[in-house]
């Protein structure tokens, strides 16, 4: 069972991204994703997409929008646009747990955030750790699973968030305009 607070993500984010400064000087270091819990599934996300992850409270509904868009969060004075994972991917709907979170993401659509049931820690994977993925992943999304990520006992499923976006016709995400 996952036992990290939302909090502790952020402070972790906010250590490494201290870290990565320093280091940004020799040049970025490439691989490094941020994972995530989705039901049973884990998964990652390049880190240099992500601005912040937040503590899941709900969002602000919005009237005429698909189903999987949760609604709008107000992030340093601008809505974004909130995308819940467990939706697009139909999975069984569930109460979050208290460790759902919110990825804010900077993508060329936009800034969009995603809930996803929780936010585990950041990675550095080396070209051997990541295969690519099968042909048929299960997802029927072209494009949107980039690779498998290895490290010890653990595997997740690295994803391309941009090309979620552009599979789920969202062009444009931020201030809830689609």
């Amino acid at each position: 069972m996952h036992t990290r607070s939302s909090r502790a993500n952020v402070v972790q984010l906010d250590a490494y991204r201290k870290r990565q400064d320093s280091a940004a000087r020799a040049g970025p270091a490439p691989g490094e994703f941020i994972s995530f819990r989705l039901g049973t599934e884990e998964y990652g996300i390049d880190i240099k997409d992500v601005q912040e992850v937040l503590p899941w409270r709900g969002g602000t509904p919005l009237a005429g929008v698909p189903h999987f868009v949760r609604g709008l969060i107000d992030v340093g004075g601008t809505a974004v646009t909130v995308i819940d994972l467990r939706r697009v991917f139909a999975l069984e709907r569930s109460a979050h747990d208290p460790y759902a979170a919110v990825i804010v993401m900077a993508l060329p659509q936009g800034r969009v955030g995603v809930v996803v049931d929780a936010v585990k820690d950041v990675l550095a994977l080396a070209a051997p750790q990541i295969k690519p993925p099968p042909p048929a992943i299960g997802t029927g999304d072209t494009g949107l699973i980039t690779g498998i990520g290895r490290l010890q006992a653990r595997s997740l499923m690295l994803m391309d968030i941009g090309a979620l976006m552009r599979n789920l016709g969202m062009d444009r995400v931020d201030n809830g305009r689609h």
